[in-house]
């Protein structure tokens, strides 16, 4: 793993192939992703009058601005493409791949969760739906990143990367991925009777912003062991941390935006309708 010797953390892989064909191809497959969520939450629109699950929809590409911070730090590069480079942070040029990976991904790990979320409180189902909700997602995300992975050209992780169980993804990714946007369904959920009007355009800052105070919260001790040299046990202690906090994100969403207990799995009501149940 070569280390740049200026900063002293593994150097970028800027030569990274860029497939151009497979790329087109991926681009347009998660753009009709996108389009899809987006007649979903038409639909929706219609039938509820909330405009929640269709901002939701189209908020994913949005967290594609954040990327490159995230990818500094956590060792993602996406493979340069010559002729159709939206934007550049930090010397990191984003491509239209990479905003349509973020725009159909966003999509589908908000209005999932939303949709899920919804069904969970106003049908009252247990809280271990919306556990198996989270780690769903996540085993999602696993697949949809091995199959990207592997297609050469797209993007890689580079680095001291913990926790890569199967091929080339590190798991503590979807934990982080996962728990920003399932974060964000859940205060969409909670503040759906003020997201509305024009004020449903707020859920467009929702998304990227939970995603980066997510990855703020919980990515420190991965982060610290991709970047530098570490044996494997301190390597993949530092992805383990990382998927406790952001399982610790996620009982906080449950307890304190979704009004459950993360603990009583079995529960159908809020934590609120519990301490106001009569004492029998």
């Amino acid at each position: 793993m070569p280390f740049n010797n200026g900063f002293g953390v593994p150097s970028p892989p800027f030569d990274t192939y860029y497939g151009a064909t497979i790329s087109n191809i991926a681009t347009m497959i998660l753009f009709t992703i996108t389009a899809i969520w987006v007649i979903a939450g038409l639909f929706d629109y219609r039938k509820t009058k909330s405009p929640v699950l269709l901002m939701l929809s189209i908020s994913g590409f949005l967290c594609d601005f954040i990327e490159p911070y995230l990818d500094v730090m956590g060792g993602c590069f996406w493979a340069i493409s010559p002729n159709l480079t939206l934007f550049t942070i930090l010397g990191r040029p984003m491509s239209l791949f990479s905003l349509s990976a973020w725009a159909g991904f966003g999509a589908s790990m908000t209005c999932i969760p939303y949709l899920m979320i919804r069904m969970v409180i106003q049908k009252r189902k247990p809280t271990s739906w919306l556990w198996l909700t989270f780690i769903i997602a996540g085993l999602v995300d696993v697949g949809f990143e091995e199959i990207m992975l592997n297609m050469h050209g797209l993007y890689v992780y580079y680095g001291n990367q913990p926790l890569i169980l199967l091929n080339k993804f590190p798991w503590y990714y979807t934990t982080l991925n996962g728990g920003g946007l399932f974060l964000a369904a859940a205060l969409a959920y909670h503040y759906r009777a003020q997201l509305s009007g024009w004020k449903a355009l707020l859920i467009l800052l929702l998304v990227p912003m939970c995603e980066g105070a997510n990855y703020g919260f919980t990515a420190m001790p991965a982060w610290i062991v991709v970047n530098g040299q570490y044996g494997w046990l301190t390597t993949q202690a530092g992805g383990l941390l990382t998927v406790l906090l952001c399982f610790a994100v996620m009982a906080g969403t449950f307890q304190l935006v979704l009004q459950r207990d993360p603990l009583a799995l079995r529960a159908t009501s809020t934590v609120r309708e519990d301490t106001l149940a009569p004492i029998v």
